[in-house]
């Protein structure tokens, strides 16, 4: 199905409307599908999206916010937990997805359960709350009480440290929780996210947004695909395009490939924010408020970072400050490998600090960064490339097996050297024991010489028979 705007436009003092050429693929002729999706809901997953299709009579389909499609009419109560093992093992893990929390009725514990659910475990048939599942299978949306009529404290509500964040308020208890657009899980609010996990909620909710506003250029917009921790995942993909990223989403230069499926690997390396360095300055004159005085700024740009987050304090190396007006360098890095995750999104968090006005009290003085200052150097630590490296006969060998390969290889090769040198020296030795031998055999007395009367005797018989013939 191809859709073509038209130049012509028609407009009225009430309405303006655009003109579009729909073809069929199929050579159907289009039908209109006015109202065909009104009163249909899918049974089972009432959030789902009805889509009728123009060129095969209208016929319905429905799918999810991310347009992948949505079974219906089953009874999710009857749902079990998906057999992890039964994913394929050629799979890699950028293109199960983003993982979703959802939940399943245990028939034996009488309980809901949760778990993380990716598109590699077959159709979405889950409950996508545990209210959802309670109320369907349970017949009580809240465990120990009956809901309640609540106030709507959301619409006055945000969430600092994940903006997209999606805010509900629990029918049990009254009180806003707020989760994380895409997976589900239950986020809190005062503590820093993965940049990852950031820029999905917000894709995401445009995305959401644009579905309900029937506006089409933003709805399949590609979905950062984040791990469980909510780190980038090294290969990224949209339909059949994929790349390469660094540790911030960042697309590795030439690592684009058009592929014939999305579940090819193009063998990305999983770049690790190590460390950062974040520059800035205030325009307040250097020798007026810094000078002889860096060591006072310098504590209070940290207790400011800290007061934005404690985990500041366990990856802030050093703060130093100089001339340039008043520049200052902010130096994150990482002690441990759990800290990983934090340089980049503490990093990305004082950036936003600083364009939304950073200021820092020094003496009465009110001291805002100059917010078009910001400057940020990442260092990252390439991790090990990705199991399957070199094909061979149409299989795939890690690079691991490569070289403990090569190290057999030339352990034989080494072993054969020896052999044969051990060998040729043997038959050098026992050709030396075979030439004394012989030289022994040469200087042996000669029988018919050790007795010269012996052997004139001989003679003279020989002469004897000789003369006798004649």
């Amino acid at each position: 199905m191809r859709v073509f705007r038209l130049n012509d436009e028609r407009s009225s003092t009430s309405y303006k409307v655009l003109m579009y050429c729909l073809i069929c693929s199929n050579g159907n002729i289009p039908s209109p599908c006015i109202g065909a999706c009104q009163q249909l809901t899918c049974r089972g997953n009432p959030s789902a999206i009805c889509i009728p299709d123009p060129c095969n009579n209208c016929s319905i389909r429905f799918e999810n916010h991310q347009g992948e499609p949505v079974v219906c009419g089953m009874d999710k109560c009857k749902s079990q937990k998906p057999d992890h093992t039964d994913h394929q093992e050629h799979v890699g893990e950028f293109a199960c997805g983003n993982p979703s929390l959802r939940y399943v009725y245990n028939i034996f514990t009488f309980k809901c359960e949760s778990f993380l659910y990716t598109k590699c475990e077959g159709p979405d048939v889950y409950f996508r709350s545990v209210f959802d599942c309670q109320d369907q299978c349970t017949g009580s949306m809240c465990e120990s009480s009956q809901p309640k009529t609540c106030e709507n404290t959301c619409a006055s509500m945000t969430c600092p440290y994940l903006t997209g964040a999606l805010c509900q308020v629990n029918l049990c208890t009254c009180q806003p929780e707020f989760y994380d657009p895409v997976s589900m899980e239950k986020v809190l609010c005062n503590k820093v996210h993965p940049v990852c996990q950031q820029q999905r909620s917000l894709v995401h909710n445009q995305m959401v947004k644009s579905i309900k506003s029937s506006d089409n250029s933003k709805r399949w917009k590609q979905l950062p695909v984040c791990d469980e921790k909510g780190d980038f995942i090294p290969q990224q993909c949209f339909k059949k395009m994929c790349w390469c990223v660094d540790g911030i989403g960042n697309t590795i230069h030439n690592s684009q490939k058009l592929l014939s499926n999305s579940y090819q690997s193009i063998d990305c390396m999983k770049n690790i924010t190590t460390g950062a360095v974040i520059t800035f300055s205030f325009l307040e004159d250097y020798d007026m408020y810094a000078k002889n005085k860096e060591e006072n700024v310098k504590r209070l740009i940290s207790n400011g970072l800290i007061k934005l987050s404690p985990d500041f304090s366990r990856i802030l190396k050093r703060v130093t400050v100089q001339r340039g007006s008043i520049k200052v360098s902010v130096e994150l890095e990482a002690s441990s490998r759990e800290d990983f995750p934090q340089v980049a999104s503490h990093a990305n968090l004082l950036e936003s600090q600083i364009r939304d006005g950073f200021t820092v009290d020094m003496d009465g003085k009110l001291m805002t960064a100059n917010k078009d200052s910001v400057e940020t150097t990442l260092t990252f630590e390439p991790q090990e490339s990705p199991e399957k490296a070199t094909k061979l006969d149409g299989g795939t060998i890690s690079q691991r097996t490569i070289i403990i390969i090569i190290i057999v290889v030339c352990a034989a090769i080494f072993l054969l050297f020896i052999i044969i040198m051990i060998c040729a020296k043997r038959r050098s030795s026992r050709s030396k024991e075979a030439d004394l031998m012989t030289v022994e055999n040469v200087h042996q007395p000669n029988s018919c010489y050790f007795k010269n009367e012996a052997c004139d005797l001989k003679d003279e018989q020989v002469d004897d028979k000789k003369d006798e013939k004649s």
